[in-house]
């Protein structure tokens, strides 16, 4: 396949690739991989994954534990599963759940798939005139604020684009690895037909309260990741970030402010 082909699985869409690169999972890398388990267990109904570790890599699924399951078939062809064994360096069973452990690039995918995905929505180059002192307590300013710094990141000159984070560092406990996984699980978050607004919110506010964490302790510069290595572009997770923000605002009736 040539520069800027394609493929189509099943169970989602994949984003063009380059050569000699697996394709990238579009938008939800974890409603992906919780379909295609139930897929090989059979089973009509998908449970979704959720966090099973400190890091960023590791995600737990109850599909075992469905009636008619075989626990140790499922965790055999899961990681066998020419559909899905790319996108992971294992799989576990842990009682009556199964963990999938992402590799790095999967997730770096993951959240490219995030990023891409563009809104026009209703936005504002200001936070206009107001008497009222706004704080990080006001949520929706929160969401505001962490939007306005995102698309600051992604598009300004704060950081080089060698700026980057090692794939390694998503195993280890902290504010990136939060954040990550905060915009892994927001599609499900706000997808969910049962979701009500202020669940989606929520979700939203996690994303939001993960990024400013995450980029007010980061120093000027970063250094430079080996080219081996899949990296965790500061900017990727900045856009990833700016993205979510955005499409969930708009579903809540937020003004998106590009500037506050």
């Amino acid at each position: 396949m040539g520069l800027g082909g394609s493929e189509v699985a099943p169970a989602g869409g994949y984003q063009p690739k380059l050569p000699g690169m697996e394709p990238a999972l579009a938008e939800d890398l974890l409603g992906y991989l919780a379909q295609r388990i139930a897929t090989l267990a059979g089973d009509a109904v998908a449970v979704s994954l959720r966090r099973a570790s400190a890091g960023a890599r590791e995600w737990r699924s109850a599909q075992p534990a469905r009636e008619g399951s075989d626990p140790q078939q499922l965790r055999y062809v899961v990681e066998t599963d020419r559909a899905i064994a790319h996108l992971l360096d294992d799989a576990r069973l842990e009682g009556a759940t199964l963990v999938v452990r992402l590799t790095p690039l999967a997730v770096v995918n993951g959240l490219h798939g995030l990023a891409s995905r563009q809104l026009d929505s209703a936005t504002s180059n200001s936070a206009g005139s107001t008497t009222t002192r706004h704080t990080l307590d006001d949520p929706v300013f929160r969401l505001q604020l962490a939007y306005s710094r995102a698309r600051r990141d992604a598009e300004g000159p704060r950081w080089e684009e060698a700026d980057g984070i090692p794939g390694s560092a998503l195993d280890e406990a902290g504010a990136m690895v939060d954040l990550v996984a905060a915009l892994l699980e927001s599609p499900r978050r706000m997808a969910d037909p049962t979701t009500r607004p202020e669940q989606a919110a929520a979700a939203l506010g996690a994303v939001a309260t993960a990024y400013l964490a995450w980029e007010g302790a980061l120093p000027p510069h970063l250094p430079a990741v080996a080219a081996t290595e899949p990296a965790l572009r500061t900017r990727l997770l900045a856009s990833a970030t700016a993205s979510v923000l955005e499409r969930g605002m708009s579903g809540l009736g937020i003004v998106a402010r590009e500037r506050i």
